[in-house]
């Protein structure tokens, strides 16, 4: 049961969830929105006498059981927390909403599907990953010196160029150009943003480190809602605030003599090492060489650098790259692959539950490794359902976010924890994958219309040859 008495901070929030931080006890709850609740309703049969609250309760276990049996396996336990599920009083959700609602962006706080659903009774509970885990160690550091921990949160998107033939005639220009870059132009377009961002995913997996600096620096020029930096669990920067970043650095890496723009170059030094730290893990055989460029980026190399660079096995961005690649297809080819499953449902919608497309997320039931079935046919229906549903497990992952905390500790500190050592300082960090959802089954027709848009947008705002030409190994 939650206690009322906690001055709740906002966090954050997306569609379905608004997310709070109870900074006592350093965990966060993400609340229902009406907007998730109002999609469970489409989403659920007519004829059955299932409650509302009963609907939440069952669609929240999903997402505990989709994260612990999908996303961990895949992903690694270390990077992964799981969410357990809590209840929540009625009076608890009144008080929530209004004391965070300062904090919120001005177009969430007054629409019907941005509010909580008060039906609601049970939450999901996760560690504030805005800070270290409290090991003994860190609790006794903290209380000899007054600790500052600095986080950011990235959300890295898709990091793939596809590599195969698209059915349809599809445009070469996906080959060339990644979604990230290409989505851009459509969010201008319908002014979600009034520029765009230079970011590309493919200079930040790409594990050579100035192209992943470039990467950063452009994100933090435009984070829009793909980078947020919080100081102590409060945002100092991002689309929600726009602090002086190189002060709040120059405070948290102590005066050094340098320039503010020396801290910030700093930081995301350090940022890049952690991103690249690797986890021990015997089933990770060798590193990931990333070749490809996006057409679209704005990196320049100097003096003939290379542009290739590795991921080392185990390291945060392998993780998320492996498991995006679990997408051999492309969304123009999962289509048909859909519909055919959609028809043999006409005949045998009993198999919808025995597949679990809707869950239940168990192992026997899911992929929790990123090799293929080689053994299936392509003409089968098994075959289908198992590519469509490493497909959404690919998107999933395509929209999470890494969150890196950092704050400085004495050298010598134990192996529990893990450290880092930069310009004679060393720095205790954690990192941490959030966003993993499972993505419904019936959104594939939504992604097939919504990548047609997008392609459309980027072709009449930029000129590309179409000469059908795959983009050049590096």
């Amino acid at each position: 049961m939650v206690c009322n008495d906690v001055e709740w901070h906002y966090r954050g929030e997306g569609n379905c969830a608004l997310v709070v931080a109870d900074p006592q006890n350093r965990k966060v709850y993400r609340l229902v929105k009406k907007y998730f609740t109002q999609r469970l309703n489409q989403g659920s049969c007519q004829d059955t006498f299932v409650s509302k609250r009963e609907l939440i309760d069952a669609a929240l276990r999903h997402i505990v059981d989709y994260v612990r049996n999908v996303m961990q396996p895949l992903l690694y336990s270390k990077y992964v927390d799981s969410p357990e599920m809590t209840v929540i009083e009625d009076i608890f959700v009144k008080k929530v909403q209004p004391a965070v609602s300062d904090s919120r962006p001005v177009h969430r706080r007054n629409t019907s599907p941005d509010t909580l659903d008060g039906v609601a009774r049970s939450a999901l509970v996760l560690p504030d990953v805005c800070f270290i885990s409290q090991t003994p160690e860190i609790l006794e550091c903290n209380k000899e010196h007054d600790v500052t921990t600095i986080s950011i949160e990235i959300k890295p998107k898709k990091a793939l160029l596809p590599h195969y033939q698209l059915q349809d005639g599809g445009s070469p220009v996906k080959r060339q150009v990644c979604k990230f870059c290409m989505h851009q132009k459509l969010k201008v377009k319908e002014y979600k943003w009034p520029q765009t961002s230079q970011y590309c995913p493919l200079d930040l997996f790409s594990g050579n480190r100035a192209r992943m600096l470039h990467a950063l620096l452009c994100l933090i020029k435009t984070p829009q809602n793909n980078l947020k930096i919080c100081q102590n669990g409060t945002e100092v920067y991002g689309a929600g605030a726009m602090r002086d970043l190189g002060a709040v650095l120059k405070d948290f890496f102590g005066d050094s003599g340098q320039c503010k723009n020396s801290h910030v170059l700093m930081f995301l030094d350090l940022v890049i090492e952690i991103l690249l730290s690797t986890q021990q893990n015997d089933n990770l055989l060798e590193s990931t060489m990333l070749k490809k460029k996006c057409y679209n980026s704005s990196f320049v190399s100097r003096n003939g650098e290379s542009l290739t660079g590795v991921l080392p096995p185990g390291c945060v961005l392998e993780r998320i790259f492996t498991v995006q690649a679990m997408d051999h297809l492309h969304i123009q080819n999962i289509l048909p692959l859909y519909q055919k499953i959609l028809t043999h449902l006409e005949h045998h919608p009993e198999d919808r539950l025995k597949w679990g497309l809707d869950g239940p997320y168990t192992r026997e039931l899911w992929p929790t490794s990123t090799d293929s079935k080689r053994d299936l046919c392509p003409s089968s229906i098994e075959y289908a359902v198992d590519k469509v549903k490493r497909f959404l497990i690919s998107k999933t992952v395509q929209d999470c976010s890494v969150i890196v905390a950092i704050q400085p500790c004495r050298k010598g500190i134990s192996k529990e924890n893990s450290t880092i050592s930069m310009n004679s300082q060393c720095f205790s960090y954690s990192i941490a994958l959030v966003d993993l959802d499972p993505k419904p089954f019936d959104k594939i027709q939504s992604y097939y219309l919504q990548d047609l848009k997008i392609t459309k947008a980027f072709q009449e705002t930029f000129d590309l040859s179409t000469d059908g030409n795959e983009s050049s190994d590096l």
